[in-house]
């Protein structure tokens, strides 16, 4: 735990609240380097409901990231149903 005084110690959470909600504003799908808070020691009553809000927009996060997980795994399922060479016609007949 640190030993920063109060004022501190709630500058150093201001600050780390602030890159989290930039992050998950900033979110896209390529690859994000990973993240770890290290211990700016117990977090300030006056910054539990920002820092809650920052938790459920993570968790949203997370969903949308699921279902397009989802969404892309149905269509690589697809694109693996279509024979490959034979030397037919190199289109798919999606109309019909």
């Amino acid at each position: 735990m640190s030993s920063a005084s109060p004022e501190s110690a709630a500058a150093e959470w201001i600050a780390r609240l602030a890159e989290m909600e930039l992050a998950i504003a900033g979110a896209t799908d390529e690859d994000v380097e990973p993240w770890s808070p290290g211990d700016p020691g117990p977090l300030p009553d006056e910054l539990r409901g920002w820092a809650e809000n920052i938790v459920a927009a993570q968790s949203e996060a997370i969903e949308r990231l699921e279902r397009r997980r989802a969404s892309v795994g149905r269509q690589l399922t697809a694109l693996r149903s279509v024979p490959s060479g034979g030397g037919g016609s190199p289109y798919l007949d999606v109309t019909g």
